[in-house]
């Protein structure tokens, strides 16, 4: 039965002669060339989790120079507390490094034991981030170390800039540090120290809890207890029990995960059946009772091909759009032009109709002895052929001299000229003003 080994401790820029300073602490951890002189054959970390601990060191002075510049801003906003509101000194303890050690020799792991110790370096991992979650700290690297006696992990963090703590100090997040500034402050009895040694014991107890149990690591070695054989073998058969609950406990728990990762993946291929089945059965029922089959038949085989098709399909309906937007507009204009055309038509065969009848009243035209009708002006004749009307102006010519002849023999000479004279003022307006916009008819006139 092997205990447990867990431990923590605060670190500065600068360093002195009881701790290292933290470019020495991350140089370790990250088995920079003369930094560690106790290991005989020093190889590079695993890193589990963050970055490089090279890195750090200069991460770190980045983050100073940052949370530096908001304290000065900080001081200069609030002159009364200036005096307060000090800056980050190089020997303020700016990390918290852990060390969480398996208690099998190296030289020792077999497949077996890696197994267990993979186990092991889970919960740990997972204790770590819980622990600087609880204490305000981010984890910057996790690395793993099998170069030493007992494989090992380091956990290195750093404080998060809050408004209790705005210097980054790492001993507001330490327990230890914190249970000794406590007793300090309330001005208890006993030494300091000894708050400062209670308070990392409950950290190792809630470890030995939450770890160390689950793989068979008693709180601390028989020896430190002077514990009977029986009572030591009993603890290590407990542990080991333990152990092998938590495997078991892991193992369902794996299961657990796999069996709701299927389940989940049958209910996501059941939604997606039973959508495509519901877009199926809409299709069918828009369609044809008598064609429903086929159309099913056509849909399952087609599926496929859908998207494609459907976006070909929109593709070619923009494209028709366009061609029927341009054929709406050409329509548009065509019927402005045909209404135009119109307009002018019947406007051209009026003003037609008002020369003809007064070129029959001046004796410009009418009927030959022949039969044939004769119009002497050449544009007007001209004109009346091309709107190839000729048999209805031959007959309205022919009505008109009827009612013309007529008319002259209830006329005086003097009254004729006169009514010829105002015909041709008639058809000189008329060819001034096509429109006729004057508000009376030619007959009128």
């Amino acid at each position: 039965m092997k205990a447990i080994f867990a431990h923590k401790q605060t670190y500065s820029r600068k360093g002195n002669s009881k701790n290292r300073s933290i470019a020495d602490i991350c140089a370790e951890a990250a088995r920079l060339e003369g930094a560690t002189p106790h290991v005989e054959d020093p190889i590079p970390p695993i890193i589990i989790d963050g970055i490089d601990p090279a890195e750090l060191p200069d991460l770190i002075e980045e983050m100073v120079k940052a949370q530096n510049r908001q304290l000065r801003k900080q001081r200069k906003d609030e002159p009364h507390r200036a005096s307060k509101i000090r800056g980050i000194r190089s020997d303020t303890h700016l990390l918290v490094a852990s060390v969480y050690s398996y208690p099998v020799q190296t030289d020792e792991m077999d497949e077996d034991t890696y197994k267990e110790y993979n186990r092991w370096l889970d919960d740990v991992v997972a204790f770590a981030k819980d622990d600087a979650l609880r204490n305000g700290l981010e984890v910057m690297s996790i690395v793993e170390h099998l170069d030493e006696a007992h494989p090992h992990i380091h956990v290195l963090a750093v404080p998060t800039a809050t408004p209790i703590n705005p210097r980054l100090n790492a001993k507001a997040c330490h327990e230890g540090h914190v249970a000794q500034g406590q007793h300090i402050a309330n001005q208890a009895h006993g030494s300091p120290s000894r708050a400062y040694k209670q308070a990392m014991r409950s950290w190792q107890d809630r470890y030995y809890e939450t770890v160390g149990q689950r793989h068979a690591q008693a709180r601390m070695g028989p020896g430190r207890r002077r514990m009977s054989r029986a009572a030591y073998q009993s603890e290590k058969a407990l542990l080991e029990t333990m152990r092998d609950c938590a495997g078991i406990e892991d193992t369902l728990d794996q299961a657990t995960d796999i069996f709701l990762a299927r389940k989940k993946n049958a209910e996501e291929q059941i939604e997606k059946q039973q959508a495509e089945i519901e877009v199926d059965r809409q299709q069918v029922v828009a369609a044809a009772e008598g064609d429903r089959q086929i159309m099913l038949d056509a849909l399952r085989a087609q599926r496929h091909a859908l998207v494609a098709q459907t976006h070909q399909a929109e593709v070619k309906a923009a494209r028709l759009q366009d061609k029927i937007n341009q054929f709406d507009t050409e329509k548009r204009a065509h019927d402005v032009e045909m209404r135009t055309l119109r307009k002018n038509t019947i406007r051209d065969s009026a003003q037609l109709a008002v020369e003809i009848i007064a070129a029959v009243v001046t004796g410009q035209a009418g009927i030959g002895e022949s039969g044939k009708q004769f119009i002497k002006d050449p544009e007007l004749r001209k004109r009346a052929n091309g709107l190839g009307i000729g048999q209805l102006t031959k007959d309205a010519m022919q009505a008109m001299l009827d009612l013309w002849t007529g008319l002259k023999t209830l006329l005086s000479d003097a009254k004729i000229v006169e009514e010829k004279t105002r015909v041709e003022k008639v058809v000189k307006q008329v060819r001034r003003d096509p429109s006729n916009d004057s508000g009376s008819s030619p007959s009128q006139r």
